[in-house]
């Protein structure tokens, strides 16, 4: 999004971006999706040998979304993927008070049009937090098929894929406007991990699934107070909770 000419694919995000503090410099806690999961909702890194939320269900481990539900926020998750993948879902059915999946409209704007109803339908007596995941940028890169079929050049495959993400990114930032306008809505933009382009795939036997090829994402927040601007410090998506707890002045222990 510091390249101009992307902007003219991704206007969105580009739009983002300009109104946020921006971390162009972020850093997954690891590779696959469920590593990422971890890293965002918890801030706890990754096992080196064992994937913590898949092979360990019943660990005591608190995402900072239990911690908004006990400080009285209503919680709520639209997935693109399915639950019971990586053996995410007795997670979602312990941090947040309402989980939903439809395979029939998984793709990304179908999802940002159900997620803006249902924000629409939350409860108004009540703090909440919404969460929103994408899936159209996830390899292999398919959309809907009246999009007709997906490149097989990985690099357009994913170009596609973004803008076809831009524009259901669009869909949920106009249908915020105003709570945004209102000066009552945080909105942060992340992603999981990161997709390696063609060289890095096929180095990836010597620099491994930690490189920059699967962990360099980005990292924006934008809301009341936050001076829009670009900071290039490195951070990880363990700066995603505290900063959260921080922002929203919720002082609790370590977990």
């Amino acid at each position: 999004m510091r390249v101009e000419s992307n902007c003219k694919r991704f206007p969105n995000l580009c739009r983002l971006s300009q109104k946020s503090l921006y971390f162009p410099n972020t850093y997954s806690i690891g590779n696959p999706s469920v590593e990422g999961l971890l890293g965002i909702m918890t801030g706890v890194m990754s096992l080196p040998s064992n994937t913590l939320l898949r092979d360990f269900p019943n660990t005591r481990l608190k995402s900072f979304s239990e911690i908004l539900s006990e400080a009285g926020y209503y919680t709520e998750v639209r997935l693109g993927a399915d639950p019971r993948f990586d053996n995410e879902e007795p997670w979602y059915r312990k941090w947040f008070d309402y989980y939903e999946f439809d395979p029939k409209n998984a793709d990304d704007v179908s999802s940002a049009l159900r997620f803006v109803e249902r924000y629409h339908q939350r409860p108004k007596d009540r703090p909440a937090f919404f969460h929103w995941m994408s899936l159209s940028m996830h390899t292999p890169y398919i959309l809907p098929s009246k999009m007709g079929e997906t490149p097989k050049d990985p690099g357009q495959a994913y170009l596609r894929a973004t803008a076809y993400m831009d524009s259901a990114l669009g869909i949920i930032l106009d249908s915020l406007e105003n709570e945004i306008l209102s000066q009552k809505t945080l909105l942060i933009l992340t992603g999981d991990h990161s997709s390696p382009n063609g060289k890095q795939q096929q180095d990836a036997a010597r620099i491994g699934l930690g490189s920059e090829g699967y962990s360099w994402i980005s990292l924006m927040f934008c809301g009341p107070g936050i001076i829009p601007r670009i900071d290039s410090r490195i951070v990880s998506q363990q700066n995603i909770a505290p900063s959260i707890l921080g922002y929203l002045g919720l002082d609790v222990s370590n977990h």
